[in-house]
């Protein structure tokens, strides 16, 4: 595995670990180390946001949160739209898998489910 693969996957497993912690045990995880960690991750990892230093203790618990129920409503729409091209592979309307995935690529703000949907543009329009 890549570098680059590596910290992808160590970043969101920590974010995973985070935002399974209920409210009040994540604002205790509220520390210089995490503040450092959340500001690399929106930073490096999500395209809508702009990453900050200066949270309170309850605003980095409802970023971590917000981050992660963006991450799953992305990832579920990502696979929605895949078994909707394959459909539409089956039926050879590459216009219509290209506007789905431009779609995607445009308006998702997790730069690692962008990266994922732009291999599998080029596995279906290659």
């Amino acid at each position: 595995m890549n570098m680059e693969l590596e910290k992808r996957d160590q970043m969101f497993g920590k974010l995973h670990q985070l935002a399974a912690l209920e409210y009040s045990e994540l604002k205790e995880q509220y520390s210089a180390d995490n503040i450092n960690f959340l500001y690399s991750l929106v930073s490096e990892f999500w395209l809508t946001r702009a990453a900050s230093k200066d949270l309170t203790p309850e605003e980095f618990a409802e970023l971590i949160m917000t981050l992660r129920e963006e991450e799953k409503e992305w990832s579920r729409k990502l696979g929605q739209m895949l078994i909707a091209v394959e459909d539409l592979s089956e039926d050879g309307n590459t216009d219509k898998i290209e506007e789905y995935f431009d779609y995607f690529i445009n308006k998702c703000p997790c730069v690692s489910l962008v990266s994922l949907a732009k291999i599998e543009k080029n596995n279906y329009l290659d």
